[in-house]
């Protein structure tokens, strides 16, 4: 072996081995550090993101009460509408069987008329066919009024 061999073999200074090893952890320093700032950067975004997301949250569940208030009147007005056609309806019933009992009540006078009414004229003609068979020799036939018909008096 030659001593040229030996010096070009001969072991590096720790100062250089030190001195590398400083610039393989700068180097790592400094990719680390772009990392964490890549990863800071996402963090940033990612809380806009969620503060955007809470804030839609509230926007929705404000209109969802907003809906379900709307939805909770319009089911008391509907209540209320349909109570007031129950009324309505309740009440027609009752004014129609009012004006049947009515009805029935002026219709059983009336029949109760018709028939007083056919038993009036039955004795009306029997007392003609009683005057016919007399044979009364007077001219003008007189028919006698029933005693509830009015009658009618000339003045003179």
């Amino acid at each position: 072996m030659s001593l040229t061999n030996v010096a070009s073999e001969k072991p590096t200074p720790p100062i250089v081995l030190r001195a590398q090893l400083v610039k393989k952890q700068l180097e790592e320093t400094k990719t680390l550090t772009i990392r964490l700032e890549n990863k800071e950067a996402d963090i940033k975004e990612m809380r806009k993101a969620l503060k955007a997301k809470q804030e839609e949250l509230s926007e929705m569940q404000i209109r969802r009460e907003l809906g379900e208030r709307k939805l909770v009147a319009a089911a008391k007005d509907a209540e209320v509408r349909a109570q007031q056609l129950q009324r309505r309806l309740d009440d027609a019933h009752n004014q129609l069987k009012r004006k049947e009992k009515e009805f029935e009540e002026t219709m059983d006078h009336l029949q109760q008329d018709i028939e007083s009414l056919e038993t009036e004229r039955g004795a009306l003609r029997d007392k003609l066919k009683l005057y016919a068979k007399r044979g009364t020799h007077h001219a003008v036939v007189t028919t006698p009024t029933p005693k509830d018909a009015p009658r009618k008096i000339a003045v003179n």
